[in-house]
């Protein structure tokens, strides 16, 4: 039921009686919502939307005290609560293979198969963010694992955490390490 309290009473259908503490109006607010994705003002309560539509929809809701703001036809969109995001890696990795909630070595070897497929053949796989403590049970891969699903193509995936790389057999010989490769010095 659409209502309002209003003195005490429940007056139903009525537009809630607030004035927004800010307006938007003249601009292009991305919505995230496919049955309205874009809207020209959006108007501001005490942190949160009010309002959001057309200049004429959300203006009622501009009393004395409203600080409005006109946005000249500029583009909004919204804001982004993180935790901890490198932008630019972030971003990266929507375009690459994601191997962290694979829950055992079948998946782990059917994602990184299905996305050799999907690769023009002169690519690199990267990304995975593998998780050998969810996969493997602890146990740390290895390149032979990794060549069990792809031999032809140089894989380089890393751990979730940033903190270990794994590499196929084929990104080894490219990048000329073998078994006989001295190990860099610790500092």
């Amino acid at each position: 039921m659409n209502a309002v309290m209003l003195l005490g009473c429940l007056v139903p259908g009525a537009e809630p009686v607030v004035q927004a503490d800010a307006a938007f109006l003249n601009g292009k607010f991305w919505t995230v919502d496919a049955a309205r994705p874009e809207v020209q003002a959006v108007a501001v309560w005490r942190g949160r939307i009010l309002k959001v539509g057309t200049d004429d929809e959300v203006k009622p809701l501009i009393g004395p005290r409203t600080i409005v703001h006109n946005l000249q036809g500029r583009r909004v969109i919204p804001g982004i609560y993180d935790a901890h995001l490198h932008f630019l890696g972030g971003g990266l990795s929507l375009c690459r293979i994601h191997l962290k909630d694979a829950e055992d070595e079948a998946e782990f070897g059917r994602r990184l198969l299905e996305y050799d497929r999907s690769l023009p053949r002169d690519r690199w796989i990267v990304g995975g963010l593998w998780d050998h403590d969810r996969t493997f049970g602890g146990k740390l891969p290895s390149a032979a694992l990794l060549d069990k699903y792809v031999k032809n193509r140089p894989v380089f995936i890393r751990r979730y955490d940033g903190h270990m790389g794994l590499a196929n057999s084929t990104a080894l010989r490219m990048a000329d390490i073998s078994a006989s490769t001295p190990d860099v010095p610790a500092e």
